[in-house]
């Protein structure tokens, strides 16, 4: 079995959703003077590789802390958008016939490449998101969750975020910044099957609309 990290480090000057605020990590106790290290953290809950709960943008949604452990782990199907996205949508032709059986109750990740922009001011705009007609099939043939290799499920133009309310609304996890992805591809690749384990375990949060993850990948031999 082969695990691998598709979590960013957290850490002071990395990228976060233009118009929040910046994270900040400090180190109020420290061994040299204390005898013993601790890190003050100040940061939102969408900061990050995180995961949304549907208490993001669903009236008296699942929240971090009331959503079973279980949803946040599962089988994982990953889906290599590039050659698959037209005027920033993700289509539906990303899925071949065959992939239609396998989305049920599967934690869906999408490549788009994304992720070489990761620190730079291209991250943030322009990125590819689900069509319409994607979001409402993902929903349809029930998936567990999805995760992204971008910032976010709606373009950073969206006034109405219509796919975090379809998916969020039918209680499907979200999972936003996930990187590594190539690495799990090829990992993939050189196996039979395209399957693996997923998961991306949020902090219990009382009230929680999200958190941040250390989502990864489990590869079986």
């Amino acid at each position: 079995m082969k695990i691998i990290d598709l979590s960013y480090r957290l850490q002071n000057g990395m990228p976060f959703y233009p118009g929040t605020e910046a994270p900040q990590f400090s180190r109020p106790f420290s061994l040299e003077k204390h005898g013993f290290a601790e890190t003050r953290l100040t940061l939102l809950t969408h900061v990050g590789t995180h995961l949304d709960c549907p208490a993001h943008m669903i009236p008296s949604g699942a929240t971090t802390d009331t959503t079973p452990l279980e949803r946040f782990f599962g089988e994982g199907l990953l889906l290599d958008c590039q050659g698959h996205v037209r005027d920033g949508f993700i289509l539906e032709s990303v899925l071949s016939p065959q992939m239609h059986a396998l989305l049920a109750s599967r934690f869906v990740l999408f490549r788009t490449g994304w992720e070489s922009f990761w620190g730079k001011e291209e991250y943030f705009h322009g990125f590819p998101v689900f069509s319409p007609g994607l979001a409402e099939l993902l929903v349809a043939r029930g998936v567990k969750g999805v995760g992204v290799d971008t910032i976010s499920i709606d373009g950073d133009a969206s006034e109405g975020f219509a796919n975090h309310h379809l998916l969020l609304g039918a209680g499907i996890t979200v999972v936003e910044n996930l990187c590594c992805l190539p690495e799990l591809q090829r990992e993939l690749s050189q196996k039979d099957a395209p399957l693996f384990s997923f998961g991306a375990f949020p902090l219990k949060i009382s009230g929680g609309d999200g958190s941040p993850v250390r989502a990864f990948a489990l590869v079986h031999e």
